[in-house]
């Protein structure tokens, strides 16, 4: 069964019209009453909030059960591309020293560490080489 759209924008704007007029008198009478207090009731003021919360309740209610929801609109299938060769990647560019200084630097440290641990080993084998003599 399809709904009456016009039925429902109507009452849809009909609470919302008591909502904000009881929205009115609420801050009217909160707001309002600076001066002499002696008009101002508070059950007058819970009465309006209650209005206001009913209200506010039915119009959420019927947003709820009855959701506007648009038209669904058919869209033509979009046509596809046919499927061609794979794009050429580039190949990767290999880094250079004179590219990178970071990679210059790392390189640098490498030889040096290289040379450290060359220079270790023979040091520990001349080393043991001549432990090996004095025991021998």
């Amino acid at each position: 069964m399809k709904m009456n759209k016009k039925l429902y924008d109507a009452t849809s704007a009909r609470i919302r019209s008591h909502a904000l007029e009881a929205l009115a008198k609420l801050e009217m009478s909160l707001l309002g009453a600076t001066g002499d207090t002696s008009t101002v009731h508070v059950d007058s003021i819970v009465a309006l909030a209650e209005d206001l919360a009913r209200l506010e309740g039915a119009l959420l209610t019927l947003q709820q059960y009855f959701p506007i929801t648009p038209p669904i609109v058919a869209t033509p299938p979009t046509p596809q591309a046919p499927p061609g060769p794979a794009p050429q990647t580039p190949a990767p560019l290999k880094v250079t020293p004179e590219m990178s200084a970071t990679y210059k630097k790392s390189i640098a440290v490498e030889k040096k560490r290289k040379k450290a641990q060359d220079a270790r080993i023979k040091r520990e084998a001349s080393e043991k080489g001549k432990k090996e003599n004095k025991d021998g």
